[in-house]
């Protein structure tokens, strides 16, 4: 399918027929039309002497039946004007959409099978959603890929072409850079479970144990596998029977997700469809950034009132930063529980961000070859919301220049 055949979808153009009167506010058609009679009536009153002079005291009903014949003429003059305009606007604005669209897929070089397959998955993009925002938005992509499969699969594929569509959903996934999801970075869908993952496995009902016994094996686009230790025993492995899977992603969060069950597979594995529906328990408020930038700070507060804290600003560098704190490396260490006062300058023109209270959390000894260096983790206790939303802006824009470039 081209990319000229999605735009004259008649699904889409059912969609702008029926949504014409969302797009176009009654209340700007009331605004209009009220205007036109304000001004008519003011033209009135000021024109009295003139009315008078050319006979129209007492207009006839013909006079007046064509007055607002005239009117209502403008009217609806004013009111298709602005429909058309209105519509040329989407228009230009899908067509926009659609170069962008095209010229995405020739920067992640997307071969044509790969094109027409997130062609494929435009079909399922919510209304008013721009094509090339599919590559902007994972969240989106993932929905897209999930309505495609469940598709498929009521189609019932021969293994061939289910093999065929997995092996083009999952390239297409890798050249969008979807395929890889950091640590802090929530998920969205069981499709981006990691390989190796660690999971309990429980029947509905069933006490969540601490033991994680089981393993995630292999992950594809229309069904994931985990491998249960000690064999399948013990669980109603019947197709379409639901599982509870929970398991704890180190920096992000607990999840707990309803699967259900396709089929058993040799060697104690059991193979389930996807979701995208799981809950959530999160770990940490802000996601954070590995980095290495230069850093002053001075003791504000040692935890021992009675001790007098030094007055000169030491120069460290960043090795860890989010919304919430930061982790620095130093020479020497400060006192756990000290408070400090800090000035980190992001860069990219990000300006300087002075006067940040933070707390020492914890002091690490690092050992080195030569000498012993500590790792300090400090959370803010006093920022700014301005400098913290600054802070936030940074990590996300470093996290997706890092998910480019991979």
């Amino acid at each position: 399918m081209s990319v000229r055949a999605i735009s004259h979808n008649p699904h889409r153009e059912r969609s702008l027929t029926v949504s014409l009167f969302r797009i176009i506010p009654v209340s700007s058609l009331r605004k209009s039309a009220l205007s036109c009679i304000l001004c008519a009536a003011a033209a009135m009153a000021q024109n009295q002497s003139l009315v008078s002079k050319i006979g129209w005291d007492r207009p006839s009903t013909g006079t007046i039946v064509a007055v607002i014949a005239v009117l209502a003429a403008g009217l609806g003059l004013l009111s298709f004007l602005h429909v058309n305009a209105r519509l040329k606007n989407i228009k230009d604005n899908r067509n926009i959409s659609l170069e962008l669209f095209n010229r995405a897929c020739r920067n992640a070089g997307l071969v044509e099978y790969e094109k027409s397959a997130l062609q494929k998955l435009i079909a399922y993009m919510p209304e008013f959603t721009r094509p090339h925002q599919i590559f902007e938005s994972a969240s989106l992509f993932e929905r897209c890929v999930d309505a495609r499969v469940n598709k498929l699969l009521s189609e019932q594929l021969t293994p061939e072409q289910e093999k065929f569509e997995d092996d083009v959903l999952l390239s297409a996934r890798k050249k969008l850079g979807y395929n890889v999801i950091f640590a802090e970075q929530p998920l969205i869908s069981t499709r981006n479970l990691s390989i190796g993952q660690k999971v309990s496995v429980l029947a509905p009902g069933q006490k969540v144990t601490h033991g994680q016994a089981f393993m995630v094996v292999e992950v594809s686009e229309f069904y994931f596998t985990v491998r249960v230790a000690g064999g399948t025993h013990g669980f109603d492995i019947t197709s379409g029977t639901q599982l509870i899977i929970a398991f704890s992603r180190m920096g992000d969060a607990v999840y707990s997700i309803g699967a259900k069950i396709k089929g058993a597979k040799r060697g104690g594995e059991i193979q389930f469809f996807h979701t995208l529906d799981f809950s959530r328990n999160q770990n940490r408020r802000y996601v954070r950034l590995d980095v290495n930038l230069p850093i002053k700070f001075r003791v504000l507060e040692k935890s021992d009132k009675k001790e007098k804290p030094p007055s000169q600003y030491f120069e460290v560098r960043i090795s860890e930063i989010s919304g919430g704190g930061l982790s620095f490396f130093a020479d020497s260490p400060v006192g756990a529980h000290d408070t400090v006062m800090i000035s980190i300058p992001l860069p990219d023109g990000g300006g300087v961000l002075n006067g940040i209270k933070g707390q020492v959390l914890r002091v690490v000894r690092i050992e080195g070859k030569t000498t012993d260096h500590f790792r300090h983790h400090i959370q803010f206790i006093n920022i700014e919301p301005q400098h913290r939303e600054r802070i936030v802006k940074f990590v996300f824009t470093k996290h997706r220049q890092m998910l480019q470039m991979r």
